[in-house]
């Protein structure tokens, strides 16, 4: 842990701590820390492996990787979507008097 709360620092509660631990979000964040206690007096150094709870985790796009947005909302998924085309039928008068044929509407096509 980088540092803990005044109340788990001053030992007023003693059913849980919460301490501030750095995590590396390209990995998993870990379900243990161990805490290892200092020699006082007689007692050896020990150590504890403890369980992890997080009150509060960034949001993380599974796209890119970024903290701070989810994949739909991610700017770089919205640059990479493709375009479909849809085909359209395009109608054609026949009393045509140019040498190009005129469209006069088009509308999709149902697949």
């Amino acid at each position: 842990p980088l540092y803990s709360d005044n109340v788990t620092r001053n030992c007023l509660r003693i059913d849980y701590v919460r301490v501030c631990i750095l995590v590396d979000f390209a990995k998993e964040p870990p379900k243990h820390v161990v805490v290892v206690c200092p020699t006082v007096g007689d007692q050896p150094c020990s150590a504890y492996r403890l369980a992890v709870e997080y009150e509060w985790s960034p949001a993380k796009c599974s796209w890119c990787g970024s903290l701070g947005h989810v994949d739909v909302h991610c700017p770089l998924k919205r640059n990479h979507t493709k375009r479909t085309q849809v085909p359209m039928a395009v109608y054609v008068l026949k009393e045509n008097r140019g040498d190009q044929p005129r469209a006069t509407s088009s509308v999709p096509v149902e697949q």
